[in-house]
């Protein structure tokens, strides 16, 4: 768990574990940043442990052949770039009504097919070559007027939002020229930019998809696009017309479209904008550089709480730097913790209200995802807006396509 937490990409380990402490043989003991509601769930069913001797002397490609786990499947075939195979193996004794989803044995192989093509998903579905696949929103008319397939809708877990540097490294430090950036585009064209028209807008970083979001938020003014605003706000940050320059991050596999329309709109705003495009690994370094980019969009899964998902931008406990956009603010932590202890309406209205007046963060949409399955398949099961195969519920008598 220490290295999982130290690599960042659990953030619901990352967000709450602070350390571990073996006791004895038996006995270990785990210390969190907070002890909010939820805390210790999330770290006791997203970490892991393992035998630290295997896994510092094991490399790379035994770690992903050979994993040391005891879930319900083996991973006996995996292949970079192509996809893998997992194996139903003996798994412990226990009754169905304890199990967890994830522990679900539905099928005794599962063989995940990479295919990053969007367009090629499609045919691979009509010609038989998969059970289900991810579609396109543009592709997806041909299915759902077809009684051969079945489409199962949900939200993306995934929900993008802007991150300003604030840091003094870049012109993001003046809250008039983030909020003249904010007033100079619009989400839903940005959505539109990925070619439909799939998704909704949000009016917080946070989607309303948890039991603490407030309501009314999504009633407010939330940064409309107003071009003349923006000009008005860069003349109060003493910009002319074309002497502002922005540098957008932009993580390489992020589709183009979106921040093309971004650069579009700013420009027409009278705001210089270029984007630097990076291959993941450059891009969460840079994103830790604060001299490297003034603004990116980055995207963060929903898990419980809407203050769980703050705490995992905003909270200084998460950060050598204050907030992912380096913001160094300590009435925003006193806000942030607040709301944490205390989940009451005006608790969050406090935080939502002062960092979104900050402009330090805006969210901006997330997209609908379809899956379409082959007409066989009677249910899939969705844990986060990720497939949990082992569980999809057949209909008697189905044959996989292979």
């Amino acid at each position: 768990m220490d290295k999982l937490s130290e690599l960042g990409y659990i953030t619901y380990v990352n967000t709450y574990y602070e350390s571990g402490e073996v006791v004895d043989d038996y006995e270990f003991k785990i210390h969190l940043k907070s002890g909010e509601e939820g805390a210790i769930e999330q770290v006791l069913v997203n970490g892991t442990i393992c035998n630290k001797e295997w896994y510092e002397g094991a490399s790379d490609d035994e770690i992903q052949a050979n994993p040391a786990t005891t879930g319900p499947y083996k991973v006996t075939n995996f292949q970079t770039g192509s996809g893998m195979t997992l194996e139903a193996r003996d798994y412990w004794k226990t009754n169905d009504a304890d199990k967890s989803v994830v522990e679900y044995q539905n099928v005794k192989q599962i063989v995940v097919k990479s295919i990053t093509e969007p367009s090629m998903r499609s045919v691979a579905l009509e010609n038989s070559e998969v059970d289900l696949a991810e579609i396109n929103a543009v592709d997806l008319e041909r299915f759902e007027s077809n009684s051969e397939y079945h489409v199962t809708k949900y939200a993306n877990a995934m929900n993008d939002y802007m991150i300003f540097n604030t840091s003094d490294d870049s012109v993001c430090s003046d809250v008039k020229v983030r909020q003249a950036v904010a007033y100079a585009f619009d989400s839903w064209t940005l959505l539109l930019a990925n070619g439909h028209d799939q998704g909704e807008l949000h009016h917080d970083v946070c989607p309303n998809a948890t039991p603490d979001y407030v309501d009314d938020w999504d009633e407010d003014p939330y940064y409309e696009m107003n071009v003349e605003k923006a000009k008005e706000l860069l003349k109060e940050a003493g910009y002319e017309e074309g002497e502002l320059k922005i540098r957008i991050l932009k993580n390489a596999p992020a589709p183009n479209g979106p921040y093309e329309s971004l650069q579009a709109m700013l420009i027409s705003a009278g705001i210089d904008a270029e984007i630097n495009q990076y291959d993941r690994s450059l891009f969460l370094t840079y994103m830790q550089d604060s001299t490297m980019w003034d603004i990116t969009i980055y995207s963060e899964q929903v898990l419980d709480f809407t203050t769980t998902y703050w705490s995992a931008l905003f909270s200084e406990k998460n950060y050598e730097h204050g907030t992912q956009g380096f913001t160094e603010d300590a009435e925003l932590q006193k806000l942030l913790a607040a709301a944490c202890a205390d989940r009451s309406e005006e608790n969050m209205n406090a935080f939502h209200d002062y960092y979104t007046e900050q402009c330090y963060m805006i969210g901006l949409y997330n997209e609908t995802k379809s899956i379409v399955t082959q007409s066989g398949i009677k249910s899939l099961c969705l844990v986060r807006g990720d497939i949990v195969p082992q569980a999809t519920v057949f209909d008697s008598g189905y044959a996989s396509v292979e």
